[in-house]
């Protein structure tokens, strides 16, 4: 995907690489723009061991930097079934990737997408 960026958004980034200026009394403040805010999605393509796994460290720390990110991360997976269940409606409703990494809780704003 190709990203068109405008002036703004482009002087928006390097001001937030900066991630500060220098007013004229030598303060340092942070720059936020008046009405421009770029929340960034993000998904996590594979449903395995990796994938759930890597799923729980990205969904909490989106949750943190709720400034800078949609808090809902899509996980894509392959459809698999488990006991004659589709696991991916499992995972949305127990929040727990049960056949690739059992016992341990994904975040709520882990949302499965096949």
């Amino acid at each position: 995907m190709l990203l068109s960026l405008t002036c703004q958004q482009i002087v928006y980034q390097v001001k937030v690489k900066l991630s500060a200026i220098i007013d004229d009394t030598g303060l340092r403040v942070n720059w936020h723009p008046p009405n421009f805010a770029m929340v960034h999605k993000v998904a996590i393509v594979g449903g395995g061991s990796w994938g759930s796994a890597l799923s729980v460290i990205v969904g909490e720390s989106v949750e943190r930097k709720k400034h800078l990110f949609d808090t809902s991360v899509k996980l894509w997976l392959l459809r698999e079934e488990v006991n004659g269940e589709d696991l991916a409606e499992l995972i949305n409703r127990q929040h727990e990737n049960v056949k690739y990494l059992p016992g341990i809780q994904l975040p709520r704003n882990i949302v499965n997408q096949n």
